[in-house]
């Protein structure tokens, strides 16, 4: 039995990156419905309505594996296959239809798959390239839990193929000149660890590899370290950290500016002003770009953007912070800027991002405080 389609996968790039090839497709109509907008976002539900027709695509030369893709793809969020008459080219014909169950939330609004591709498009083609990319498919659940997690994935490659990055000084790279495929699935159940054959252009431009490598496939993430300019303190985080724990330090806790993952769809400066009230509960933080880096480009895709966040602090202080819902175990340090520089010495700040942010207030110090 073939499959009708219709919604978002009547988008060619998602469906490709989703089935990994071009499949072959009839038109086809589906009478008896109407294609609406679920309240929730903006995605497609098809409810019931006499004398309505809703046009979508065969798709009849499908493998197992493939259906498992799309169910891979539609079960997790309710939406079920059941067999339905669909019409080819003026012929009956039965095929499985994905229909939304009780718990979609449908409104009244028609849906629009040019509204959809100019709101969500990108992002959800890119998505496809990883929920495809599973063999065996990932179970409902599975895909559930992970859903978060692949749209913030595919937010930040969307983010790094924007990104305009100078190379006056490193080598001006061409897409041909690097490529990386993929030796085995993902692992892990939050994070992700990508196992990869590497080649690239060397030096003397000739071609080294395949390498073996493995690459953390971590995320974007927005930090901040707020400073009072009048009373020239810091607000530093301290919680624990499984990095220091399994390297087998004896004092896992340390210290660091907020910091947060960036969500789908969310623009860095917001990540920053959201995770400085969750965090700090400092509300109406005023950002100045620091710097953005990869903290570990050997072996994560790990990428911080650095702001500074002015800000009125307290005497110095510590009180406790972080969101409950997140299990976050937070204890904040109000101190002054010279006792927070003289931690980078000490050692008692050690890692990347509080030292560098540290050391970009020490240049810049004087003249946020009026007397450079």
């Amino acid at each position: 039995m073939g499959v009708f389609i219709y919604g978002t996968l009547l988008d060619a790039t998602l469906r490709y990156r989703l089935l990994g090839r071009d499949v072959s497709a009839k038109a086809a109509t589906l009478s008896g419905y109407f294609l609406r907008e679920q309240k929730s976002a903006p995605l497609p539900a098809i409810v019931a309505q006499s004398g309505a027709v809703i046009s979508g695509l065969l798709l009849d030369d499908l493998t197992a594996q493939e259906v498992g893709k799309l169910d891979a793809y539609e079960l997790p969020f309710d939406y079920n296959p059941i067999p339905a008459a669909i019409n080819v080219e003026g012929l009956s014909v039965e095929a499985q239809v994905y229909l939304p169950g009780p718990s979609v939330d449908i409104s009244d609004r028609e849906w629009s798959l040019e509204r959809w591709q100019d709101q969500s498009g990108a992002l959800s083609r890119e998505m496809a390239v990883e929920i495809g990319s599973y063999d065996p498919p990932l179970a409902g659940d599975a895909l559930r839990r992970q859903w978060n997690m692949i749209a913030l994935r595919a937010s930040v490659r969307l983010r790094a193929q924007d990104q305009d990055i100078p190379a006056r000084v490193r080598s001006a790279a061409q897409p041909s000149d690097f490529a990386a495929e993929h030796s085995g699935p993902l692992s892990g159940d939050f994070f992700r660890l990508a196992q990869l054959q590497v080649t690239h252009r060397t030096f003397q431009d000739d071609t080294a590899g395949p390498l073996p490598r493995e690459v953390f496939i971590g995320t974007d993430a927005a930090l901040v370290l707020p400073y009072d300019p009048l009373t020239d303190h810091v607000l530093l985080v301290e919680q624990i950290r499984m990095g220091p724990m399994l390297r087998g330090a004896a004092n896992p806790w340390a210290l660091e500016p907020i910091a947060g993952m960036i969500d789908a769809g969310e623009k860095p400066e917001e990540a920053a002003q959201r995770e400085s009230e969750e965090e700090a509960g400092l509300q109406g933080v005023a950002l100045q770009k620091m710097f953005s880096y990869y903290p570990s480009t050997g072996s994560s895709t790990d990428y911080f953007y650095c702001y500074l966040g002015l800000c009125d602090l307290p005497e110095p202080t510590t009180y406790t912070g972080g969101l409950a819902t997140e299990a976050e175990d937070l204890r904040l340090h109000v101190i002054p800027f010279d006792a927070a520089f003289a931690l980078i010495e000490t050692g008692e700040a050690e890692n990347a991002a509080i030292v560098s942010m540290l050391l970009w207030l020490a240049q810049n110090r004087s003249r946020l405080r009026g007397t450079a």
